[in-house]
């Protein structure tokens, strides 16, 4: 777990077993529903509180990604490679997540967004609800 415990040096935080744990756990599963992962890691045996607070606390430092709302809440494990540029397709039946990058998608969102004025996108977040086969 070397990548976690350079995380945490960067962002001044003691790597503890119980955020490496997490940590791994959400990079096995990432993206997926916060309810969920809070699921997996109850089931893991871990303490409901420790598991929104260890949420929190990377989301803070920017070490995952959260988006959506209340239970529709997504959580990501933030990739550098990704930018902010964030697409996300949700079943409404069985709430999979399936994270996808697609240039055509930018394109067309940096030509909306200048025929609205703006120059740049700096991030953006968008989800495509569905039902999987």
């Amino acid at each position: 777990m070397n990548e976690f415990r350079l995380l945490c040096a960067k962002y001044g935080i003691r790597a503890t077993t119980v955020r490496a744990q997490l940590y791994a756990l959400l990079k096995e599963s990432s993206p997926l529903l916060a309810a969920e992962f809070i699921d997996k890691a109850e089931n893991n045996g871990f303490d409901t509180v420790t598991v929104y607070r260890t949420i929190n606390m990377f989301q803070k430092l920017g070490i995952i990604y959260e988006f959506g709302s209340g239970k529709q809440r997504t959580i990501q494990l933030h990739q550098p490679s990704h930018d902010d540029h964030h697409h996300f397709i949700r079943c409404s039946s069985c709430n999979k997540v399936a994270r996808f990058e697609d240039p055509a998608i930018e394109q067309q969102l940096l030509a909306i967004a200048r025929k609205k004025g703006f120059a740049l996108i700096d991030s953006h977040y968008l989800e495509i609800i569905g039902t999987c086969a």
